[in-house]
């Protein structure tokens, strides 16, 4: 048992999963989650994301209704199965982050790292460039607008094209608010 499980709840709601390329189906990553980990596709490092915008990816769930502590033990002992050579993990499994805090030290670390690296010009001239211009999510929005499709390569439809009812399910959630020029995320 790892470190980082000793204390964990008992909850049942984990699960392990893999993620596998819609090209060929090979398995390219192994997961532990709960909820919507598995289908989360914006919180994933670098590695991940090229491998999933070549192949496209399959979520396949191997054990639902698991212990913290089980989905670590089994998401650990997958990744050795398959070896981490076909994998892009990062390490072996088994850490989990659920309950980890950072101490008051580690906070203060990363405050002054913030720091130190906003006092260079170079830094804040990189910061702002890549915020600015097309690079910026409100490029060519009007002051005010309201965007609730923040990925634009997912297709989207404007809210005045919708189905009756879920036109009246956004009528009776927030009124008869003015919503031209709204999109939402189809």
């Amino acid at each position: 048992m790892s470190k980082s499980s000793k204390n964990l709840p008992e909850h049942r709601d984990f699960y392990v999963y893999e993620h596998r390329r819609k090209s060929d189906g090979r398995t390219f990553y192994v997961g532990k989650g709960r909820g919507r980990r598995a289908w989360d596709f914006h919180h994933r490092h670098t590695y991940w994301k090229r491998i999933a915008a070549k192949d496209g990816v399959d979520v396949v769930l191997l054990y639902e209704g698991l212990t913290e502590r089980s989905s670590l033990d089994l998401e650990k002992q997958i990744i050795s199965a398959y070896g981490r050579d076909g994998l892009c993990n990062l390490t072996d499994g088994g850490e989990g982050t659920v309950g980890f805090r950072w101490d008051n030290d580690q906070r203060d670390g990363m405050r002054n790292a913030a720091r130190l690296r906003w006092e260079r010009p170079e830094y804040r001239k990189k910061f702002t460039a890549s915020r600015s211009g097309e690079l910026n999510a409100n490029f060519g929005r009007k002051r005010g607008s309201v965007r609730m499709n923040p990925n634009p390569r997912v297709p989207h439809q404007s809210l005045n094209e919708l189905s009756p009812l879920l036109r009246a399910v956004i009528d009776k959630l927030w009124g008869n608010a003015d919503i031209k020029g709204m999109d939402i995320a189809c």
